[in-house]
């Protein structure tokens, strides 16, 4: 160690040398000490008139050295008001010479002398005091202190001082004299460059040092340390602005001048020390650029501009010197400017700001042609003819307000934060006319009066008041902005406006006040609105407006609040006119109902037209309402809160903002909406280009993951992730193996998930390798021929990744990367370079193998740290921040590091080749080289610089403005003529140095400046583990180092954790989705729609064909429409009959099952070598929501069948099924080729997707096509504008596939089946098809039937490749069929041998037809019903009717009966089964066939041996509870009456035991032959008691197959029930919250048990305890779980505990109703804990949450996180395992002990039973009448 490392990290001059006992130090003359009330400190006062004889010495004696070495020097002084003083530093050089460096305020300027340097001290007066004005108007800068002065932190860079002026090298402090007249508290040598004003925890976060204590100076949390004291850097740099840090400067550049030529040189162009320039009122823009910091001393000169706007410079601006071979060379970095801002993405200022903010932030030009709207820093102006953003930049801090004037001339935009400031632009030119400050802090609000000659502020005053300054801003464009007149007051200001015919009145509103100012006398008097009558709760006005039009609401303002009131002031009167309070809209059983005494609809803003009214709300809603309030006109809903809306000019438009950052526009008259802009809600973390340039991915801390189209800047995708912050991405580079956009993104959870854009699916999830410790992915990168992925995580490791082989994981090294955004590949693919594994080292890998192979030590050997020491000695060392590599043939690596220098590094042997100092202010936060070398880009101190790489010039740089905070990514588009910035937003720059003229202009011959001394650079090249010498050898020894990953893989692992995040679509309707013309898929929940339905239906027929989401509300008992602008309101006896007015009378077409579940918005789901459970088998058939879904060819025993949205193929011979998921709701219809290659399944209309663009906002029906060899997925179509396909059907020779859609929207489609692209498409059909049939005989030729007696002949004419027309010809019904009945439909259609047809109708006729003249000669009545289904081979013919008769009709051959003219036939067989026939299909013969009913039932038909026999059943209506008995039987309870006992193995039904009320719970009796003493009670076998709806309960015996006795304790329902363990008991709990305890002994109802009164009991549990000899009990409801123990011995009942729920406010307690319901269940014993003492419940909470809580101690023992509400649960008796059933349709497993899950989404509608076996192998889950039998695999 060194050995004068005892002065690091610094030293306390004054502590160190004792200076209070004078025995290293001399204190002379007029010195005290005392106690500052500022500081709360005590300090030393040098007072005298003579500083020769007041004077504070060190050292004490002349001949002795202090001997400090620290570069900087910091004096903590206050200067006495009104006087001079001097302090002085003696110097000892490198050369052992003496030189002393004094600065005074009494030196007029800087003078020199071998041994003197001599600088100005100028002290300004404090901001905003008299002095400061009088000061302003002398240019004399020298003199007295003023009268009022501040505490000062005054800072030396001594190294570069002495080196610059002296031209010699500094050594060391020798002493210090510091004279009258000051306060002083402290002086402190160090190497460390601190920043002021900066607290540790935010030094920590931003990697900057904050102020020692010694060293600091007291301030308030939530103060501004700039605002009382100053903070000045004196530096070697000093003929630029003197700032509080260092400017960049080339070390090797310094010329070797003589010391008269420095003298000369510097006494002309040198500043005085502390000089600032003054802050008026009005500023020039050209000065106002430089003053982003609060009391930074800065000397403004005009040549040293060091902002440079991009919108004002001139582009010709370049100077150019001659070399000596005659070319042009430039002094400095052109064009000028180099970067111009194009656009950004972002809306309002949402990073800790309030949502109310945006209400300033929004307004229209007087045109309504431009919207403008601030995004952080940055004012935009957005052309809604043209579509594009002007842009006004000069802020440097966030924009709070905005106003326009009356002639769209001058934009005012105003910024928060301390220094407050107004700006004026030119709208035209887009330029800066002035800028002015009055307020202290906080501008909120700026608004133009209506004539435009005047302008209010508000904002806030030293005392945190609020402060109202008018200014006359008519000579604006001469700089001259005149203040009229302030007025402060205590209420609070949130808004703002002008009396539009009084510009000397204005209105206000605030918390609890509204009040009228008026201007009267060059003074702004106020007075309060009475507000008494309704301040009985707080009033929050949150917004104002007033008809800016005359007419007769001149005196008219209105104002909205928080708590849903609309108040109307008069301004002539100042007093109240009238208030409206506005009702929530409450969705109630799908109808908007106003309700009356619900919670306040919370207002945020209010705009006024002439006729209307608009609002926007919390609940997402734009309203339009007339003046009188009456009704609503029109709304749209958005997908969060309306923070602000406005009315445009002409009142056409009403653009309207989100609290989530979205902008949009609404049509009032075309009644449209369009959205504009989108933004991320939170900081942007990264981001990354595709290779192609077309898109762009950010991720941010607002937990979602976002692809935009750089073109036009719209989101294409949006994923999230609730729980997880995406942190960094990389896009895989483009090569000829993979042409897809892939990227792959990081998480905070460690996880990694590779996205594909193509397919818009997340296809692969990288688990992090860490398995017991959390960490973040804090950076990813792929390797440039996209081979390799790495990433860097926060626990330091490094983790190489085959993206060849499936990502898996080849090599991990631990302390391998230690900072953030610093991993970097070379040009040459060759190397990879990190921060690592020390701070001051950067490590070299080789990028295949992470093999290291050097290491270069940034610090010099006399500062480098032993090895194996604390890290606390580092403390102000330099450290590496970040790496970029330059180009290939450059071959150089860039580092900044945390001095903010700048260095590169040859690539090959670590050299330092040059040095570039002070690049940034303060730390640099990225750095990116463009693709050709040329330029550098650096960010720091919320603003870009833009180097020339080669530094040539005598500017090397220029600076930009654009962000507020910090930017943590910079890219560069391949082509070089972008670069996009993130942070707070997301920020396009246009590169002009690649533009026109300026992109040949760079000079090809490059200057490399000469390398200066350079320092100690380490490099350490260890020798490889392993030499690679060809490829084989290479892949060889990647397998060797993957089997150096040392994890232990468990034999049988638990449950997996989240594994694939998914969104609503699964990724196969993503797919077909995204290729089907999308500009944006939006993932969201049904209730929030993306974009806002707002359509104007001229009638509701065409509303039935457009909207069916509100039709298909989640209630049985209403729905909501809008007509003509209005939303109506709908009763079902309203809706029932406008539908049974356009349905057809047959029964061919189906009405779509209402569900009450939707669609998760996302799951967590696992690959299938890692699934928990995993589907085995499916019990049922759907047959009453669906038609045509059942394929039998007994030729290739090949049988499917659908239930749900599953699709199951099974055989029949064995009985093992295949499951096959790709739909998301029920399978209607299901069509197999002929030749059984291919089969085809459709399902009814994804009612849960909401698509963002017009032509994609129909509804749409897929088509899944699957390959029947294989068994796999071939294909995903969409059957536009379609509610139900009635039938779907390939052609004979399968070359086209026809899909219809029913009465709801009428249309055709035919597919090609070579590409199954769409060959035909007829949208709006005239006719209402039943039935068709293909022509055998005429492969291209479909008869249709129809309704209203119409049968139709269509033709496919071919016109070449994809193109054909279908031509449609209409039969002609015999007059003699049409006198049968005035009204029937064409119902079934099938052909027969030599081309006849036969045509069945609703009225049961069947009618056969010659197609060689489409003449009808037969005809005969079949049967007295519907007839649905005809089958006919050569003389046979079958019928099916709708009442389920099924008939065989010998016909013989249709010549002999067209020649005997037959008109009756003989009926072979009949036979009539339970339901309407569905589905039909038969062998060759027609002797045998199955077919489908609308009971849900398959039969197997057999015509010789005159049986049916039903092979498939289940119930009709929804299951509500599962039961497995003994592993052998399953048994199930519907709300059809039915109890059905079931075997597990066969899935065949054994009993069936039905009742005509609905069996709503059951549960089982094991009984063991000494329990019941009742003759009645079997003494063997298993009972089930099952609870009716009816408030009955039957017991029913297993093994007699009988009901043994039946009770009715209650006359409501039964609700749940169970056995009592123990005991001859049954528990029952009922609908109205009853308990019923029930002896089955005596055979009667013992006690009834009120406490749960009031609400439903949801569950009842027992058991046994074998120690205590008592039975405890427990039942759930929405009011709370109550424990209970029982003693039937003793006949003693007794309540051991009660668990109650929070309370919560009205708004929630619906939400918790339909969301929650209450589950409570003892855990289940185990060997490993035979006592029970632990309740498992879910339900009512603060949150998604299963409790385990222990009853005997009665203490809450652990919680485990839930994704979604349970609305079923299930313990696994292996205690490993739990089942969850959810509303959003997914079945969740969950790890018992560590809360790991995965989802299962094949259900399709609410999960409502799940039930283990008892041996916990198998799992039953129940949704509807579909039964899933699962294998449990851990």
């Amino acid at each position: 160690m060194s050995k004068l490392s005892w002065q690091q990290p610094y030293v306390n001059i004054f502590k160190h040398f004792t200076i209070a006992s004078e025995k290293n130090a001399i204190k002379h003359g007029d010195i005290t000490t005392q106690t500052d009330s500022q500081l709360k400190s005590s300090i030393y006062k040098i007072s005298g008139s003579n500083s020769t004889s007041n004077y504070i010495q060190l050292p004490k004696l002349s001949g002795q050295s202090l001997n400090l070495t620290g570069r900087y020097i910091y004096f903590l002084i206050k200067p006495v008001p009104s006087k001079s003083f001097s302090f002085h530093i003696d110097i000892t050089t490198s050369e052992k010479t003496l030189l002393r460096i004094s600065f005074s305020n009494l030196y007029k300027e800087f003078k020199s002398t071998p041994t003197w340097l001599q600088f100005p001290y100028i002290v300004q007066p404090p901001k905003g005091s008299i002095y400061e004005k009088i000061d302003q108007t002398s240019k004399d800068w020298s003199g007295l202190a003023p009268p009022v002065t501040k505490w000062t932190i005054f800072c030396v860079d001594l190294i570069n001082l002495v080196h610059s002026y002296s031209n010699r090298s500094y050594s060391c402090v020798r002493g210090l004299k510091i004279c009258s007249n000051l306060f002083i508290k402290n002086v402190i040598t160090t190497d460390i460059m601190y920043e002021p004003g900066v607290n540790c925890a935010e030094a920590r976060l931003r990697n900057l040092n904050s102020f020692p204590r010694d060293l600091s100076y007291p301030c308030d949390k939530y103060e501004n340390w700039h605002h009382f004291y100053d903070f000045s850097v004196f530096n070697a740099e000093s003929v630029s602005p003197v700032t509080r840090h260092l400017e960049p400067t080339l070390v090797s550049s310094k010329p070797n001048v003589s010391s008269t030529q420095l003298k000369k040189n510097l006494v002309t162009s040198l500043p005085m020390v502390g000089v600032k320039p003054e802050e008026p009122d009005f500023v020039s823009p050209e000065d106002a650029e430089r003053q982003n910091d609060d009391d930074v001393h800065v000397y403004p000169l005009k040549s040293g501009h060091d902002l440079v706007s991009s919108s004002e410079s001139s582009l010709s601006s370049v100077s150019l010197d001659q070399d000596q071979n005659g070319f042009s060379s430039p002094t400095q970095l052109f064009p000028d400017p180099i970067l111009a801002l194009n656009k950004i993405i972002g809306f309002g200022s949402h990073l800790g700001s309030s949502q109310f903010a945006a209400n300033n932030l929004l307004k229209w030009s007087n045109d309504s042609q431009f919207l403008v709207y601030a995004c952080q820093s940055i004012v935009v102006a957005f052309n809604l003819n043209d579509k594009k953003q002007y842009c006004f930049v000069g802020h440097a801090d966030k924009v709070s307000c905005l106003s326009i004037s009356p002639d769209n001339s001058v934009l005012a935009s105003g910024q928060t934060g301390p220094y407050s400031l107004v700006r004026l632009w030119d709208f035209q030119t887009r330029k800066c006319l002035s800028i002015f400050r009055h307020h202290d802090h906080s501008l909120s609000l700026v608004e133009f009066s209506a004539c435009g000659n005047f302008l209010c502020g508000v904002g806030k005053d030293k005392q945190a008041k609020s402060m109202l300054v008018l200014w006359d801003v008519r000579l604006a464009r001469k700089n001259v902005v005149k203040m009229i007149a302030k007025a402060h007051t205590d209420v609070g200001i949130s808004r703002l406006i002008f009396v539009h015919y009084d510009s000397s009145r204005l209105v206000t509103c605030g918390k609890d006040n509204v009040r009228f100012w008026r201007l009267k006398n060059d003074a702004l008097r106020s007075c309060a609105v009475n507000l008494s009558p309704y301040l009985t709760d707080e009033l929050e006005f949150t917004d104002l407006s007033m008809n800016s039009r005359l007419g007769s609401n001149d005196n008219l303002v209105y104002s909205c609040t928080r708590s849903g009131q609309i108040f109307v002031f008069n301004v002539a009167k100042m007093e109240i006119e009238k208030v409206k309070i506005i009702e929530p809209v409450v969705k109630k059983s799908g109808i908007l109902n106003r309700q009356k005494n619900s919670p306040s609809l919370r207002l945020n803003s209010i705009s006024i037209s002439d006729d209307y009214c608009v609002t926007g709300s919390d609940d997402g809603f734009v309203r339009l309402w007339p003046l009188d309030f009456g009704q609503v006109c029109l709304e749209a809903e958005h997908d969060s809160s309306i923070v602000v809306v406005k009315f445009s000019a002409d009142c056409q438009k009403i653009a309207s903002g989100t609290v989530s950052g979205n902008l949009g526009i609404l049509e009032v008259e075309q009644k449209t909406y369009a959205t504009l802009v989108r933004s991320h809600t939170n900081v942007v973390n990264d981001v990354s280009l595709d290779p192609t340039g077309k898109y762009l991915a950010t991720c941010s801390d607002d937990t979602t993951l976002r692809v935009w189209c750089i073109e036009n800047c719209q989101q294409l995708y949006d994923f999230s992730s609730a729980n997880e912050r995406p942190l960094s991405l990389s896009f895989m580079p483009a090569n000829i193996r993979t042409q897809s956009s892939v990227f792959s993104c990081g998480f905070s959870s460690g996880k990694v998930r590779i996205f594909n854009l193509d397919e818009a699916k997340l296809f692969k999830e990288i688990n992090s390798p860490h398995l017991k410790q959390k960490c973040e992915i804090l950076d990813l990168r792929y390797s440039n021929d996209g081979k390799r992925l790495i990433s860097g995580d926060s626990l330091k490791y490094l983790c190489l990744y085959d993206s060849d082989r499936d990502y898996i994981l080849l090599r991990i090294l631990p302390n391998g990367i230690i900072s953030p955004r610093s991993l970097v590949i070379s040009a040459d693919q060759k190397c990879l370079s990190v921060i690592g594994p020390a701070k001051y080292l950067i490590t070299i890998f080789d990028a295949l193998t992470l093999n290291e192979t050097m290491r270069i030590n940034i610090l010099s050997n006399d500062d480098e740290p032993i090895d194996g020491c604390d890290e606390s000695s580092l403390y102000g060392k330099e450290c590496a921040v970040r790496l970029s590599y330059s180009t290939y043939d450059l071959n150089q690596l860039v580092c900044v590091t945390s001095a903010n220098r700048l260095l590169k590094f040859d690539s090959v042997s670590g050299r330092l080749v040059s040095s570039v100092s002070k690049i940034h202010r303060s730390l640099t936060d990225c750095i990116a080289i463009t693709n050709d070398g040329n330029y550098l880009i650096t960010s720091g101190d919320n603003a870009l610089k833009v180097w020339d790489y080669c530094f040539r010039f005598d500017k090397n740089y220029q600076t930009f403005i654009g962000h507020s905070s910090a930017i943590n990514r910079i890219v560069i588009s391949p082509d070089n003529k972008q670069i996009i910035s993130v942070g707070d937003s997301i920020v396009f720059w246009d590169f002009l140095a690649y533009f026109g003229a300026y992109e040949n202009k760079v000079s090809s011959k490059k200057s490399h400046s000469k390398a200066g001394k350079e320092p100690l650079v380490e490099i350490t090249t260890p020798k490889p583990s392993r030499q690679i010498t060809d490829s084989s050898s290479d892949i060889e020894s990647l397998h060797d180092l993957a089997l150096d990953i040392s994890f232990e893989e468990p034999k049988q692992p638990p449950v997996p954790e989240n594994i694939e995040i998914e969104t609503i679509l699964s990724n196969e309707i993503e797919d077909t989705l995204l290729k089907d013309e999308l500009n944006e898929l939006t993932i969201l929940d049904e209730t929030i729609l993306d974009k806002p339905l707002i359509k104007n239906f001229k009638n509701l027929s065409n509303f039935v064909s457009q909207n069916s989401q509100s039709l298909y509300s989640t209630s049985t008992n209403s729905f909501k429409m809008m007509s003509d602008g209005k939303v109506i309101e709908l009763e079902t006896e309203s809706y029932d009959k406008f539908l049974s007015e356009i349905k057809p009378s047959n029964s061919k077409h189906l009405m779509s099952r209402i569900k009450e579940s939707t669609i998760a918005k996302k799951r967590f789901s696992a690959p299938d070598n890692k699934c928990g459970i995993r589907l085995d088998s499916i019990i049922g058939y759907n047959g009453k929501f669906s038609a045509e879904n059942l394929i039998w060819n007994s030729d290739h025993e090949f049988f499917a069948s659908s239930i749900g949205t599953t699709l199951c193929v099974e055989d029949l011979k064995t009985g093992q099924q295949k499951i096959f998921t790709a739909h998301h709701e029920d399978i209607t219809c299901v069509a197999m080729k002929t030749d059984m290659t291919q089969m085809a399944s459709v399902s009814s209309y994804l009612l849960n997707i909401s698509l963002s663009n017009e032509e994609n906002s129909l509804p749409k029906c897929q088509i899944v096509i699957w390959d029947c060899t294989n068994l796999s997925k071939v294909s995903n179509l969409f059957h536009k504008n379609a509610l139900n396909i009635a039938s779907l059907k390939f052609s004979t020779d399968d070359r086209f596939l026809i899909s219809v859609a029913d009465y709801k929207c009428p249309s055709l489609l035919i597919w090609s089946t070579n590409d199954y692209s769409q060959l035909i498409y007829l949208q709006n059909f005239n006719y209402i098809i039943n039935d068709l049939a293909w022509n055998p005989y005429k492969c291209n030729e479909i008869i249709i039937g129809v309704c209203n007696k119409s049968l139709l002949k269509c033709s496919i004419e071919e016109k070449g490749y994809k193109k054909a027309n279908l031509s449609v010809t209409e039969f002609d019904i015999p007059q003699a069929i049409t006198d049968l009945n005035e009204k029937f439909d064409f119902t079934a259609i099938t052909f027969g041998a030599e081309g006849w047809l036969f045509a069945a109708t609703s009225n049961g006729l069947v009618t056969v037809w010659n197609l060689k003249n489409n003449s009808c000669f037969l005809n005969w009545k079949a049967d007295s019903n519907e007839i649905d289904y005809l089958v006919n081979n050569k003389q046979k013919l079958i019928t099916g009717s709708s009442k389920g008769n099924l008939k065989l009709w010998n016909i013989g051959s249709l010549d002999e009966i067209k020649k005997d003219r037959k008109e009756s036939f003989i009926i072979e067989n009949e036979i009539h089964l339970n339901g309407a026939i569905k589905s039909c299909n038969f062998d060759s013969s027609l002797d045998i066939g199955i077919i489908g009913t609308s009971k849900n039932t398959l039969w197997y038909v057999n015509w010789k041996e005159e049986s049916s026999v039903r092979i498939v059943s289940t119930h009709s209506s929804k299951i509500n509870q599962l039961l497995c008995i003994e592993d052998k039987y399953l048994s199930s309870v519907s709300d059809d009456g039915c109890l059905n006992l079931w075997s597990i193995k066969e899935r065949e039904r054994l009993i069936q035991f039905e009742v005509k009320v609905a069996a709503v719970c059951q549960a089982l009796i094991r009984q063991d032959g000494k329990m019941f003493r009742a003759n009645n009670i079997p003494n063997k076998g298993s009972l089930v008691v099952v609870g009716y709806a009816d408030g009955s309960i039957r017991m029913y015996s297993v093994e007699q197959k009988n009901i043994v006795s039946k009770f009715k304790p209650f006359a409501q329902s039964v609700t749940s029930i169970t056995f009592c363990e123990g005991t001859s008991s049954i528990l029952a709990g009922s609908s109205d919250g009853s308990i019923a305890i029930i002896d089955l002994n005596e055979g009667m109802t013992t006690r009834i048990l009120e406490e749960h009164k009031g609400s439903s009991v949801t569950s009842l549990d027992s058991f046994y305890s074998e120690d205590k000899k008592m039975t405890y009990w427990c039942a759930a409801s929405q009011n709370g779980i109550s424990i209970w123990n029982f003693k039937s011995s003793e006949d003693m009942i007794q309540m051991v505990d009660w668990l109650s729920f929070p309370a919560y406010d009205d708004d929630s307690d619906s939400s918790y109703a339909q969301q929650s319901t209450t589950l409570a269940y003892f855990e289940p014993k185990s060997n490993q804990k035979m006592h029970i003492d632990t309740l498992i419940y879910v339900g009512r909470g603060l949150k998604k949450n299963i409790i385990f809580y222990n009853f005997i101690k009665k203490e809450l023992v652990r919680k485990m996180e839930l994704s979604e509400w349970a609305s079923c649960l299930s313990v696994s008796p292996k205690r490993n395992l739990f089942a969850i059933g959810t509303k959003t349709r997914l079945l969740q497993i969950k790890d018992y002990n560590h809360g790991t899950f995965q989802d299962y989404s094949q259900h399709s509608d609410t999960v409502s039973s799940v039930c283990f076996s008892c041996d916990g192998k198998k799992l039953f889950s129940s949704s509807f009448n579909e039964i899933f039998i699962w294998n449990v695999n851990v």
